[in-house]
């Protein structure tokens, strides 16, 4: 923590962003795409944020389903699995 009397150092920088990191689940576009990949039917559910490996995007899950599609962050659907 910094006080008023102590200046802030690129070390609380990276403490500030350790403090907030969050994992994000990677695949590929061939993986999003797959009915029966992982990323499809381990845990999957609505807003679900996964990192696209091959487009470098995020997408998101509109559902629980395996068959449910993933959208892009502006609601654009990217993926559906078949």
């Amino acid at each position: 923590m910094v006080t008023k009397a102590q200046t802030w150092t690129e070390a609380d920088n990276v403490d500030a962003v350790n403090a907030i990191a969050v994992k994000i689940p990677s695949a590929t576009t061939a993986q999003l795409a797959s009915l029966t990949a992982d990323i499809n039917t381990i845990n999957k559910a609505a807003g679900c944020i996964v990192y696209n490996t091959t487009s470098t995007s995020i997408v998101v899950s509109e559902g629980a389903l395996a068959a449910d599609v993933w959208n892009t962050a502006a609601g654009v659907t990217a993926h559906t699995p078949i």
